[in-house]
């Protein structure tokens, strides 16, 4: 029985840290809500996740083709990399933003490489995702030019306080009620800062456009963990099945 222990350990380790090993595409679109070198931006993919998203945080975009269609609403992780709206780039799944600002959330000289997400930026970016982020004015769609105005500002309180639990930006407003919510829900926010290991449903899409890495982002790509259960749980299935055959 140590043994399978051992190896499911290894299993859940391995199911929130591995990136995603298949490719997707992503188009990055500008929406009604973007605001200065942030989010809150749209993202299109072709990775399947628009089902995750609460409709108040999805929105009806033009794409390249000129096509209306809906996409989520997603964050930077990074500040010193760009997005371009007319470009496709390439995505994989990962923990960790590739090419991030000062890595402060893993133990010194450990862990791989890359900026692990921390486990305040999960909370919030889920909470924004499922459409019952407090303080977040979401408005309704077809959104007045009041509703715009208010969800800016919004963005931008998400954007900058995201950025600093990412370690991208030194100092914060103490008057951004999403620094508010992280003391209120972690209790300081180094306990918001410290890895999320798949906490929260929510991981990085890395980015690359012909092997460059642009700009990650932020995707939810499981409500209440129930997808990452269901499968640890097939999983844990298959291999007591193999251990119950070996000790019969």
């Amino acid at each position: 029985m140590s043994s399978l222990k051992k190896i499911l350990a290894a299993a859940a380790v391995a199911a929130v840290v591995t990136p995603g090993a298949m490719a997707f595409t992503v188009n990055i679109e500008k929406g009604l809500f973007q605001v200065g070198s942030g989010g809150e931006f749209v993202a299109l993919t072709t990775g399947g996740f628009l089902a995750n998203y609460d409709s108040k945080a999805t929105q009806t975009v033009v794409n390249n083709a000129n096509q209306r269609v809906i996409g989520f609403g997603t964050f930077c992780l990074e500040a010193n990399e760009n997005l371009n709206y007319t470009d496709t780039y390439s995505g994989v799944l990962n923990q960790r933003a590739m090419n991030g600002g000062t890595d402060n959330h893993d133990p010194v000289g450990a862990g791989p490489a890359g900026d692990p997400i921390s486990k305040g930026t999960a909370w919030l970016y889920s909470q924004f995702a499922k459409g019952v982020l407090a303080n977040y004015n979401y408005g309704t769609d077809p959104y007045n030019s009041s509703e715009i105005v208010a969800r800016k500002q919004s963005a931008a309180q998400l954007q900058s306080a995201i950025w600093y639990l990412e370690d991208e930006v030194a100092t914060y407003s103490g008057t951004n009620p999403f620094i508010q919510a992280l003391i209120t829900e972690f209790g300081t926010l180094s306990a918001a800062q410290v890895t999320s290991n798949g906490a929260y449903g929510v991981s990085a899409i890395n980015l690359t456009l012909n092997g460059n890495r642009r700009q990650d982002v932020l995707v939810y790509t499981v409500p209440d963990g129930g997808m990452a259960l269901g499968l640890l749980g097939g999983g844990v299935l298959g291999l007591a099945w193999v251990q119950r055959r070996k000790t019969a």
